[in-house]
């Protein structure tokens, strides 16, 4: 693939809403030139005016995401692979597409600046999956408590080792990420005026419902097979272990008794 027949699709076939580019040898660049894929892509977002599904790989710099962010305002989904250079990159695309729902990025260099460089664009995002990337720890602990309504998820394959530590400060990757905005509505406050019965009794009936789906979650989650031990995922927040729990348990072995 080179960059001018990138350019040449652009021009002629402007009215692409969905473009894939699935180059196998990851960072494989201009195949005439041995520069990186940038313009190319530069042009497919930038003549595609209505382009709204995007993946791109080869080899490709912090300047494709520059001109992803400028010209892609009516992008929803972007894949990325092996791509970019530094925490910038990402930032571009966080910061310019304006309709980003879905973006799934692997084996890049973007970490926790990047993370936690619009921390307010998750809200109105599907979801954010990051892979193999220089995400730690800490910053998944910093976006959850930032952004309490988010459901901030790590997995780490079972392979033997040791726990990743309830620690503040561990700067440890996390193998892969997962954010989501929650859609489960928050617990309702206690009705004024009603008896304190009745209340327990709805607060338990809302606790059962949000119980039931993250059992749908956490099984829409599993990867596992008998080739691929199953992933250690872990809720860092979510609207059902918030600040609240103590109260919540309290609230359901007072209705119990």
């Amino acid at each position: 693939m080179t960059n001018d027949a990138l350019v040449t699709v652009a021009k002629n076939c402007p009215n692409f809403i969905r473009f894939r580019l699935c180059i196998l040898e990851p960072k494989k660049p201009d195949a005439t030139t041995n520069q990186p894929l940038d313009e190319g892509f530069g042009a497919i977002v930038r003549e595609c005016k209505g382009l709204r599904r995007l993946s791109i790989s080869g080899l490709l710099t912090d300047k494709v995401f520059m001109y992803i962010g400028k010209y892609a305002k009516q992008l929803e989904m972007l894949s990325i692979a092996f791509a970019g250079d530094s925490d910038e990159g990402m930032m571009h695309v966080m910061n310019g597409c304006k309709n980003l729902r879905k973006l799934e990025i692997r084996d890049s260099p973007f970490g926790d600046v990047a993370l936690l460089g619009n921390v307010a664009k998750y809200e109105t995002m599907r979801s954010l999956w990051m892979s193999s990337c220089n995400v730690t720890l800490k910053g998944c602990q910093v976006l959850a408590s930032k952004m309490p309504m988010l459901n901030v998820e790590i997995m780490n394959e079972l392979d033997g080792s040791s726990e990743m530590e309830e620690n503040p400060g561990d700067l440890s990757k996390v193998d892969k990420l997962y954010v989501h905005a929650s859609v489960i509505p928050p617990l309702p406050p206690l009705e004024t005026g009603s008896s304190i019965d009745a209340s327990l009794v709805q607060r338990r009936r809302h606790l059962a419902a949000i119980a039931s789906t993250f059992v749908a979650e956490e099984r829409a989650c599993s990867f596992g097979s008998k080739q691929r031990p199953e992933p250690r995922i872990r809720k860092l927040w979510s609207p059902a272990t918030n600040p609240l729990k103590n109260e919540i348990g309290n609230l359901l072995l007072t209705v119990d008794n």
